[in-house]
């Protein structure tokens, strides 16, 4: 099923707005692409039952770092909510 979402994560105290263009979630699985700040990013994860986990990989600082977001998506798939990680 594909969704188009958009909301906002908490950085140094102030909200950042991000959208996803695409993502896709299945039983196993999360894919998609995105943007923040002016800065595309994919996404690659996992999915069991209402737990996720995905990697975050901008796509210009792909060899730097990447983000794990790690949290719960609500029974109806409209809501994610969980923390960031920075590696």
């Amino acid at each position: 099923m594909a969704h188009l979402w958009s909301g906002w994560y908490k950085q140094g105290g102030k909200e950042v707005k991000m959208a996803f263009d695409s993502v896709c979630i299945t039983k196993g699985k999360v894919a998609g692409v995105g943007r923040d700040q002016g800065h595309r990013f994919r996404l690659k994860g996992k999915r069991s039952d209402g737990a996720v986990e995905f990697k975050k990989v901008y796509d210009e600082y792909e060899h730097q770092y990447y983000i794990v977001y790690k949290g719960t998506l609500s029974q109806d798939m409209s809501t994610l909510d969980g923390e960031w990680q920075i590696y």
